[in-house]
């Protein structure tokens, strides 16, 4: 629902969902890590807005998800190593799956307030807001501890952020040069903890603030150069007490070892620069090159999780910059247009695993990272009811200190697309999409098997349908087709990670039918 009344204007949505079970080419039910079988689901968004006249006005916005995976469903745990896939089956004489149900519940709060002429060719805008998260993970086996009685555990993320962010945009013509500059503040708490269910902690609270101001330039010359560059200075403080990794086993003689680790507070400071230029030569070649930098803390609570020393002060904790470089064109021949990029990321210190096979965890590796790849796009217009695209992608990556390629968590196979818009009639649309995903195959196996993201990644191909006819009376019809083909294929994460449990085939062929009304 959404209307206006004088100045007062609003947005109101609500929508729930019960979603049955997914069966994959074989007509067996998908396995349940991570998995959308039995799930449930809850959204509610509301936006409220008041305009105070033609260039002040306030926004409230507020959301509410949440979706939870409630089944009676028991998962057949398989893995790559074994060549046997996971999949759910009911339970058999009331047994059930272990654990709380599985999914995320999240509550977002965003205050705006926008001044289009704050002072001379100035924007202001201001957003304030809140995020609290609650996201629970299945139960895993991999958190048992049997000394102290304990099977499994099951992990919940906790977060709560607060925010606010101050953002002028100026637009002004300099010397005949049209200049936009977009400058302000941006200041973040987030305090982020992943106990276990049982009570266990295994992620101590982790209690962040970061405050960062940034200016942003952009300079349009001779109406066919454009320059971009920009700064952002971070302040972080990360603030985490005294705590004790969990002793866990993945057998009886196979366990992590406690510490009892000294907390600190955490300071980070980055300054990140950025800058770019594009020439817009012709409408057949318009090459652009590019250049930014990122300052990364994100794997913290997986460093902390894993520690081996007394004091955090000893972990591997510090900010990776991160240098990006990307070079490209876009090309335009009446109805053909053409877009290609290359790129090099390079990382101080990145965050890779490797596992023990003594202790029966994977330890975070900070080295080197290199990534680089290429990717392009082109679309054609056949005729005005007519376009064809198509797409493909390539990345690469490497620990660069001891020359070994990165594992699926951070480079994806080879992908190709290609897509078919169709409008044969008035209020009639029918789409095509073929998605095809390449070999990657870059590991050897370790004593028999392969571990951690390192698995082989076999090439497969997808071909979805959809499409929609208008009724009139506001009626609308539609229908799409997934997997079309019905082909019996694991995805890519299925095929690199070889943990157990994860390695689920994709959905085989699913019809969605369904008719919309408006008034």
């Amino acid at each position: 629902i959404n209307g206006q009344l004088d100045k007062f204007s609003y947005v109101l949505n609500a929508s729930y969902e019960e979603n049955g079970v997914q069966r994959d080419a074989e007509g067996d039910i998908l396995g349940l890590t991570y998995g959308l079988s039995d799930t449930n689901t809850q959204n509610y968004f509301s936006k409220l807005g008041y305009q105070f006249d033609d260039e002040k006005a306030l926004q409230v916005t507020y959301n509410y998800y949440k979706a939870k995976q409630d089944t009676d469903l028991i998962n057949v745990v398989g893995n790559v190593n074994s060549g046997v896939k996971t999949y759910a089956v009911e339970s058999q004489n009331g047994a059930s799956i272990l654990g709380e149900p599985q999914g995320p519940e999240n509550h977002n709060v965003m205050l705006k307030y926008s001044d289009d002429e704050i002072f001379s060719h100035t924007q202001l805008v201001i957003d304030a807001y809140a995020q609290r998260i609650e996201n629970m993970f299945f139960f895993s086996t991999n958190l048992a501890n049997p000394e102290q009685g304990f099977d499994g555990g099951q992990s919940i993320i906790e977060s709560e952020k607060k925010g606010l962010r101050a953002t002028f945009n100026s637009q002004f013509t300099w010397q005949d040069i049209d200049t936009t500059v977009i400058y302000g503040i941006d200041a973040l708490n987030d305090v982020t903890s992943q106990p276990l269910v049982d009570g266990r902690v295994w992620v101590p609270e982790m209690d962040m603030e970061n405050i960062a101001g940034f200016v942003q330039a952009k300079w349009i010359l001779h109406d066919n150069i454009i320059l971009k560059a920009g700064v952002r200075h971070e302040n972080i403080d990360l603030k985490v007490d005294d705590f004790s990794t969990l002793r866990l086993c993945r057998t009886a003689d196979q366990c992590s070892v406690a510490f009892d680790v000294v907390g600190d507070t955490l300071n980070y400071q980055a300054t990140t620069y950025n800058a770019a230029i594009r020439y817009n030569m012709s409408d057949a070649f318009s090459p652009f090159i590019s250049y930014s930098q990122g300052a990364d803390i994100s794997d913290t609570g997986r460093l902390l999780r894993s520690a081996t020393v007394t004091d955090i002060a000893l972990i591997r904790t510090e900010a990776s910059i991160i240098d990006n470089y990307e070079i490209g064109f876009t090309s335009k021949f009446d109805r053909i247009r053409f877009e290609f990029s290359a790129y090099r990321s390079t990382s101080e210190l990145g965050t890779t695993n490797s596992f023990d096979s003594e202790t029966g965890i994977y330890l975070p590796v900070r080295a080197p990272q290199e990534i680089y790849g290429y990717e392009a796009l082109a679309t054609y217009q056949v005729q005005s009811n007519l376009d064809i695209s198509a797409t493909y992608s390539w990345v690469e990556g490497k620990n660069t200190e001891l020359d070994v390629y990165l594992g699926g968590k951070d480079i994806g196979a080879p992908k190709g697309t290609f897509n078919v818009n169709w409008q044969p009639a008035d209020g009639a649309r029918l789409a095509l999409n073929y998605l095809y995903v390449g070999d990657r195959k870059r590991f050897d196996q370790i004593d028999g098997a392969y571990v951690g993201d390192q698995g082989p990644v076999d090439s497969y191909h997808l071909v979805n349908v959809n499409g929609s006819y208008d009724l009139g009376n506001q009626w609308q019809v539609f229908m799409g087709i997934e997997n079309l083909l019905n082909n019996d294929y694991y995805p890519t994460r299925s095929q690199v990670y070889t943990y157990d449990g994860y390695n689920h085939k994709g959905l085989g062929m699913t019809v969605n039918i369904g008719a919309s009304y408006q008034f």
